[in-house]
């Protein structure tokens, strides 16, 4: 990921009620979802997860 320039987030999905309470639960609709957040949050505002170092 490093050699590709790839940022990697880990977010909290209990913290994110529009993706566990949504009526239409598919993988599609989720990840279109999350870009969206993505898109219009900067990093200080998303519930994320720390990665585990190796």
């Amino acid at each position: 990921m490093e050699r590709k320039g790839c940022q990697v987030r880990v977010l909290n999905p209990a913290k994110l009620p529009f993706i566990w309470d949504a009526p239409t639960k598919t993988d599609k609709e989720d990840a279109r979802k999350l870009a969206h957040l993505i898109e219009e949050r900067r990093d200080e505002r998303l519930p994320l997860v720390p990665l585990p170092s190796e």
